[in-house]
């Protein structure tokens, strides 16, 4: 919905006053595989498996993080339509030089603008399309004690899948808005992708993987979107 994007330009709005703070939310596209990938590595090394039983564990967290990427799109990151509504009105009111934080009139509004309303703002934004360390590194923190509560010793082998999983919806976010797609698959999710931004926000949470969408009917792809 047009309604719901200032801007499809690449282009960053300020989001706090605070110089450093400010700096926290801008993340180049390669910083999470150069943090990921060792320990990724590291953890396929140590696995106390063997290479059928890791691949197994490996192919279970990776499936997890497809859920775990469609739960936070559509509960954590999304917001009630008015809250939406609003957030933008204010956003589009204000210059990119602008700080748009301290003109949000609640937490909930303060909330939804720093998990995913800008990105709704300015979806091509791309120092603002993959997840900045600050949040993804403490994420990351409270999924591997939970992995090792629910998995015990097979958790490593579990997690590399999560963390591999993360890289690639990452990835693909980025890919999706700034790059052209080959495949019969990436032109189908990349189209999945723009509907959700130019047509229906409450559609196609899945970014690398359309299978929740599929299995909780919040799939669609009946109307065309600019720039799929």
């Amino acid at each position: 919905m047009g309604e719901y994007f200032v801007s499809n330009r690449d282009e960053s709005v300020r989001m706090f006053k605070s110089d450093l703070l400010e700096s926290t939310t801008y993340v180049y596209p390669w910083v999470p595989h150069l943090i990921y990938v060792p320990i990724i590595a590291v953890l396929l090394w140590v696995s106390p498996l063997g290479v059928l039983a890791s691949t197994f564990y490996f192919a279970i967290g990776l499936l997890i993080w497809t859920f775990i990427e469609y739960l936070l799109h559509r509960f954590a990151f999304h917001a009630p339509d008015e809250i939406m509504k609003e957030t933008h009105e204010i956003s589009a009111g204000l210059a990119l030089n602008e700080p748009v934080i301290p003109a949000l009139p609640s937490l909930r509004h303060v909330i939804y603008f720093i998990f995913h309303g800008v990105h709704h703002e300015y979806p091509s934004d791309s120092m603002r399309l993959v997840m900045p360390p600050v949040a993804s590194l403490p994420m990351g923190v409270v999924a591997w004690f939970i992995f090792l509560l629910i998995f015990g010793g097979k958790a490593i082998p579990a997690f590399a899948g999560l963390l591999v999983g993360y890289l690639i919806y990452d990835t693909t976010h980025f890919v999706l808005h700034h790059k052209s797609v080959p495949t019969a698959f990436g032109k189908m999710i990349k189209k999945a992708h723009m509907r959700h931004h130019f047509l229906d926000p409450d559609e196609n949470y899945g970014v690398s993987s359309p299978l929740w969408d599929v299995v909780f009917r919040t799939y669609g792809g009946k109307k065309s979107a600019a720039g799929a």
